[in-house]
């Protein structure tokens, strides 16, 4: 076989005329690590990891060259190394080369990632290489390129993203209409999100309402509540579903599913109250009470008013500021204690109180608009109406915000104003509609311009009679409503209205020789204080009507008012306005209605009987309303 080929020492002078270069490492990888796979071995040992381009050792030479070197390359014995040797940066010397090295640089640019282009070693002194000229300019290079592409997974969204709030409020009524089940309700909420369609608190809150309105009924609504992934949306259904608390049932599913029992046994309560026979054994089991259970604030406002029942005044005091102090105190409880301070004749103490509902919470809509509520029931009108304008500016696409602010303006003698609010509202409804807030505004509007009717009949103002009646056909307060079987002008409506947050006050009605039940439910709005009996075609029979309290409030008093219209808008239009005055001793009011003729009757037993699981004035709108 060929003898071994050796390899020139370098003498001390080429060396120290050589660049200074990095050393190669011993085991002949190129510097810099392994860069995952791609680093290239000694160019005579062959290449290292798969993917970098390779140099062909004998490029340049001949087929005999080739032939030569060959024996030489074989005569390396199995598993040496090559000798470490300086390591210079070379060029490519052959078309191949230029032409890897080009397209190299054309992939990365294409792929757009980071390359190592150009990255050419030669070595010297490699045992594996031919004994060939040193003063050749030939060099054996290698080139690696280091090739990387990010895999980049873009968020997709839907062509419903780009379309208005209304519309995307349609096509979610839809999708949730699809199915009965409150979890694909929750699942399609999800994907409403992933797909960019609720992009922001304001389409967040637009989502929630159309499932509350998916919902419908209370134990629906608390069975979505459950399950909601996040705690804003529980948030919200959990201060929607309080407001909606009307009956003693509602109260105790809330209770149960809200956690607000508190751990007190009402049932054990009342007992023990019922067997304290005098007022200073009632005050000592309160108080005992309280001490079991200092965390129930429904037990501490049951000894406050207690304690002005029996004139107490000082020792009532004290605990309304204990009270109004604790951090814990809701809405409810400072209601409590703002009322309290109004019938001791404590204005100023009891607008501070009320103040704070939201000093803390400036931006929370439900706070401000309980405050609004508190100042129109008591009389300060104008302060209202302050508190409405901030409400409408947090939630400028709620209709009901504008509704309030009506009500503010009316009770300030702007009445011209509050039917322009109101007609605005009714104009987002399509013509005919008779349900919604449009039909709350039509309702409260009827009102006002019944109201503003009689005043001008009173005072022989027939001028203001005919613009009335003009203006109200304009508004479209006509519209609607329960129509004539026969066409004939036969139509009555009875209206239940108030102004107090806590007056939880219902209207009940009777066709005749039906019993007792509540209207339609297109024409129940106790949470905009309107609530109405509307006839198509009366009866010659007698009607029944009767408004009930079902509270248990020793002390306060609620103002109401009941509004009889006759053939609405007609030649022949007849009014009827009954106030009320509903407390302890006026717990319900009824009525027989025949012809055109209202007399007052005796309440049925059903509503004088004192209902033990009746909530209080705190409990009985879910406390922190």
């Amino acid at each position: 076989s060929p003898a071994p080929v050796t390899t020139p020492a370098t003498t001390t002078a080429e060396a120290a005329a050589a660049p200074a270069t990095p050393e190669m490492p011993s085991d002949g990888l190129a510097a810099g690590g392994d860069l995952g796979g791609l680093a290239m071995r000694g160019a005579g040992r062959g290449g290292g990891g798969s993917g970098g381009a390779l140099a062909d050792p004998f490029a340049g030479y001949d087929d005999d060259s080739r032939a030569d070197l060959a024996p030489a390359r074989r005569s390396q014995p199995t598993g040496a190394r090559p000798a470490a040797g300086p390591l210079r940066i070379g060029r490519a010397h052959t078309a191949r080369e230029a032409n890897r090295a080009e397209g190299a640089e054309s992939i990365a640019t294409e792929h757009g990632s980071a390359a190592a282009r150009g990255v050419l070693y030669d070595y010297e002194g490699n045992t594996d290489q031919p004994d060939m000229d040193r003063s050749s300019s030939t060099r054996t290079t290698i080139i690696t390129t280091i090739t990387t592409s990010a895999q980049h997974q873009r968020q997709r969204c839907s062509d419903a993203s780009h379309d208005s709030i209304d519309d995307r409020r349609a096509l979610w009524t839809e999708r949730l209409g699809q199915s009965d089940y409150v979890g694909s309700w929750v699942e399609t909420y999800r994907e409403a999100i992933r797909h960019c369609e609720v992009t922001s608190s304001r389409d967040r809150r637009a989502f929630l309402e159309v499932m509350l309105d998916r919902a419908g009924a209370l134990p629906r609504m608390v069975e979505l509540y459950s399950y909601l992934p996040d705690a804003s949306a529980r948030g919200f259904f959990r201060s929607a579903i309080l407001r909606r608390v009307r009956t003693a049932d509602d109260l105790r599913l809330v209770r149960s599913a809200f956690g607000l029992s508190t751990g007190v046994d009402w049932t054990l309560v009342e007992q023990v109250l019922a067997r304290a026979t005098t007022p200073a054994a009632r005050l000592r089991a309160l108080r005992q009470l309280v001490q079991q259970t200092p965390g129930s604030f429904e037990l501490q406002l049951r000894l406050l008013e207690e304690l002005e029942v029996q004139g107490r005044v000082p020792e009532a005091r004290r605990l309304a500021e204990r009270l109004r102090t604790d951090p814990l105190a809701d809405p409810g409880v400072r209601t409590a204690i703002g009322e309290l301070y109004l019938r001791l004749g404590l204005d100023d103490d009891a607008r501070r109180t009320f103040s704070e509902i939201v000093e803390f919470q400036p931006m929370d809509e439900l706070a401000r608009r309980r405050l609004g509520d508190l100042y129109r029931a008591h009389g300060w009108y104008e302060d209202a109406y302050r508190q409405y304008e901030t409400l409408v500016s947090i939630r400028p696409d709620d209709p009901t915000a504008l509704l309030l602010l009506a009500q503010a303006a009316a009770g300030a003698g702007r009445v011209d104003e509050a039917l322009r609010l109101e007609q605005r509202v009714m104009e987002t409804s399509e013509r005919g509609a008779t349900e919604g807030v449009a039909r709350a505004a039509q309702l409260w509007s009827s009102v006002r311009f019944a109201e503003l009717r009689k005043d001008a009949r009173e005072r022989n103002a027939q001028n203001d009679l005919d613009a009335l009646l003009v203006r109200m056909r304009r508004s479209g307060v006509l519209r609607g409503g329960v129509a004539s079987a026969t066409g004939e002008d036969r139509r009555v409506r009875v209206s239940l209205v108030w102004s107090h947050p806590d007056a939880n006050v219902q209207l009940f009605a009777a066709h005749p020789g039906l019993t007792l039940s509540r209207p339609r439910p297109d024409d129940l709005y106790g949470e905009l204080g309107i609530e109405a009996f509307d006839v198509g075609e009366q009866e010659d029979a007698p009607y029944r009507i009767e408004v009930r309290r079902n509270v248990r409030d020793r002390l306060g008093s609620i103002a109401a008012r009941i509004v009889i219209v006759w053939n609405e808008g007609e030649a022949d239009e007849q009014i009827e306005v009954v106030p009320l005055t509903l407390d302890t001793e006026h717990r319900a009011y009824a009525w027989t209605l025949s012809g055109r003729t209202l007399t007052p009757s005796s309440p049925s037993p059903e509503a004088l009987r004192q209902d033990d699981d009746a909530p209080s004035l705190r409990t009985a709108n879910g406390g922190a309303r």
